[in-house]
C-alpha cells in the first residue's frame, strides 16, 4: 500500500476550509490537521472527514454565525476582515489566482496572526490601520507577514515595493510606474495597461486618456 502524502493537502480548499497544517501522527489515532474557515476560525479536524466532505466548515454554516474572533464581516470592521482573509487566502489557498506569488513562493502568515485574527486586528489598529491603506510587507518584500515586516501603506507605496517593479525614464528622470501614474494624475491600472501594450514612455505620459 502506498504511503499517503499528507503534505500535498496543504493549502487545498475543501468547502469553506483551507488546510494550513498537517499535525504529527499519533500511534492508533486518526490523522488530524489544522484548517482555517472562511469566517476566520481556526480549528483541528480529522483529515478524513475533510477529504470525504463530512466536514466543510468550522460549524459557522450550521450555527448561522458569519463572524469569528471579533472580526466582523459587517459594519466598521468589514474592510479589516477582508484584508485578513485575503492575506490568509494568498498564502494558504492554492486555488486563488495570486497564490503563486505568495504561498507558492513560501511566504506565510506568522503563527500569532494565523492562529488568532484578534491578534492581527489589535496589531492593525495599533499600527495605523485605515480603510484606504493596504498591508505591505516591508522592508523585506520577500519576507513573511509578521509584525516586524509589515506596515500600512498607500497603493503607491505598496506598488513601489513589488518585486516586479518597472523603472521608466522620462525627461531624464527614472521612476516606478506607480510614481509616474501619481505624478501625471492617471490611474495605476490605466498606466500599467499602456505599458503592457508596448507604448513608449512619451505616449504613455503625454497621450490624453480616452473619455468614457
Amino acid at each position: 500500500m502506498s504511503k499517503t502524502n499528507w503534505e500535498s493537502y496543504l493549502g487545498v480548499k475543501f468547502g469553506r476550509l483551507i488546510v494550513t497544517e498537517i499535525l504529527p501522527s499519533i500511534p492508533y489515532k486518526i490523522r488530524r490537521c489544522k484548517a482555517i474557515c472562511e469566517c476566520g476560525n481556526i480549528k483541528e479536524y480529522y483529515v478524513g472527514n475533510i477529504l470525504m466532505g463530512v466536514t466543510t466548515s468550522c460549524g459557522c454554516l450550521r450555527k448561522g454565525l458569519p463572524i469569528k474572533h471579533g472580526l466582523s464581516i459587517r459594519g466598521n470592521n468589514k474592510s479589516l476582515y477582508n484584508v485578513y482573509m485575503k492575506m490568509i487566502h494568498r498564502c494558504y489557498d492554492s486555488t486563488v489566482w495570486n497564490y503563486k506569488n505568495y504561498g507558492g513562493r513560501g511566504i506565510i502568515v506568522c503563527k500569532e496572526w494565523k492562529n488568532d485574527a484578534r491578534v492581527f486586528a489589535k496589531w492593525a489598529i495599533e499600527n495605523g490601520y485605515k480603510k484606504d491603506l493596504q498591508i505591505d510587507r516591508f522592508p523585506d518584500n520577500n519576507g513573511n507577514y509578521e509584525p516586524s515586516n509589515c506596515r500600512w501603506a498607500t497603493h503607491t507605496q505598496n506598488a513601489n515595493n513589488t518585486r516586479s517593479n518597472v523603472l521608466l525614464i522620462y525627461n531624464g528622470e527614472s521612476k516606478t510606474i506607480a510614481e509616474w501614474a501619481s505624478i501625471v494624475g492617471m490611474e495605476y491600472g490605466s498606466f500599467w495597461s499602456r505599458v503592457k501594450r508596448g507604448w513608449n514612455i512619451i505616449d504613455i505620459i503625454e497621450k490624453p486618456q480616452r473619455v468614457q
